[in-house]
């Protein structure tokens, strides 16, 4: 049976031994892994410095960090003066609304018709 599934495992495409390997660690079969990962077909690669790639990426990352912080920070300052724009124009209406009630009090208090003084 043993050499039945390998014959079969060697037939299958690598995305289908992921899936089988996927379902087997599930299952925490650790003989059938071991199968599957021995029909996995093996290659050379060629590829960048490890020393270098690292480089890069630490520094992709420290840019992305520093373009996260500066468009959060925007965000908040855009909202800042926004809610403090809100506030004068707030105030301005409650002065405007003060003002008018305050003449209209004042209307009240002063004595209508001609004035007796003397």
């Amino acid at each position: 049976m043993k050499n039945n599934l390998q014959k079969i495992y060697a037939n299958l495409s690598p995305k289908q031994l992921a899936e089988l390997y996927y379902r087997n660690s599930l299952k925490e079969d650790e003989a059938e892994i071991g199968k599957i990962l021995a029909s996995v077909p093996r290659k050379a690669y060629r590829c960048l410095d490890g020393e270098f790639t690292d480089a890069r990426d630490t520094y992709f990352d420290i840019a992305l960090a520093w373009g996260m912080d500066f468009w959060r920070t925007r965000c908040l300052l855009f909202e800042a003066l926004r809610n403090f724009a809100s506030a004068l124009d707030r105030g301005a209406r409650e002065d405007a609304a003060g003002d008018q009630s305050l003449s209209q009090a004042e209307r009240r208090t002063r004595p209508s018709g001609p004035s007796s003084a003397g």
